[in-house]
């Protein structure tokens, strides 16, 4: 018996970026920033719940402030290892929102690179 290409369900992937801890400008210019990269979507995460959040979203980007990645650099990067993301680091101190989405933009289209390549 052959089966009919309607059959099958069609799965869409969805790019997302989880985005933790950090100012709020981090997490806002995140928003104004995915639509341009391939219409990710954008999960925030605080510390105590990133590796739950990480696991059910699969990000290719793990958007995360200086300040939070200096408690324990090593868990980020195996984080973000276990599941295949880019570990995008990010200084926000003394940015505007808009220098806060430059800063990101750049660092973020070359995670989706790595993850589409």
């Amino acid at each position: 018996m052959t089966r009919s290409k309607t059959e099958t369900v069609k799965q869409r992937t969805t790019l997302t970026i989880v985005v933790v801890g950090g100012p709020e400008a981090m997490l806002h210019a995140a928003h104004r920033v995915a639509p341009s990269i391939a219409s990710a979507r954008v999960v925030g995460a605080n510390v105590e719940e990133v590796a739950t959040v990480v696991a059910a979203h699969r990000p290719f980007a793990i958007l995360v402030s200086a300040d939070v990645i200096a408690l324990d650099p090593s868990e980020f990067e195996a984080l973000s290892r276990d599941v295949g993301a880019t570990l995008v680091p990010v200084e926000t101190h003394g940015l505007t929102p808009i220098q806060i989405c430059d800063a990101i933009t750049a660092k973020l289209m070359d995670a989706l690179n790595a993850r589409l390549s």
